[in-house]
């Protein structure tokens, strides 16, 4: 399972703290590492916590429990950006492919489906 936070949209003043690309996805050579995402509406997005979810269920305190692990993360990222806080924080299941390769596809009218992305 992993785990992922974003902001609120940031103010004129607060993007000064976050680099001069409109929009930016980092996402990391490993698959358990971190992905930081700038937004076109000017949020960012963390995705670093993983966690082993038995029967594939997590619980409200699992995604509190990785947001304040993203918190510090973000905090020492960001340091004059700490007080905003996120303005939500979620979980889903991480697959994985030996091969490194991945699915993407219409599933049915209008329903996609990813898998396998490897980070």
């Amino acid at each position: 399972y992993t785990f992922a936070s974003m902001t609120r949209q940031l103010t004129e003043s607060e993007l000064s703290n976050v680099g001069n690309k409109r929009t930016y996805g980092l996402i990391p050579a490993d698959s358990f590492g971190t992905t930081v995402r700038r937004t076109i509406d000017n949020r960012l997005f963390l995705r670093n916590v993983y966690s082993y979810a038995t029967n594939f269920k997590t619980t409200k305190q699992d995604v509190l429990r990785a947001r304040t692990q993203q918190q510090v993360a973000f905090d020492r990222r960001w340091p004059g950006l700490s007080s905003i806080g996120f303005e939500a924080s979620w979980g889903g299941l991480l697959t994985l492919a030996q091969n490194g390769g991945m699915v993407f596809g219409e599933l049915a009218h209008d329903v996609y489906g990813a898998a396998f992305c490897n980070g």
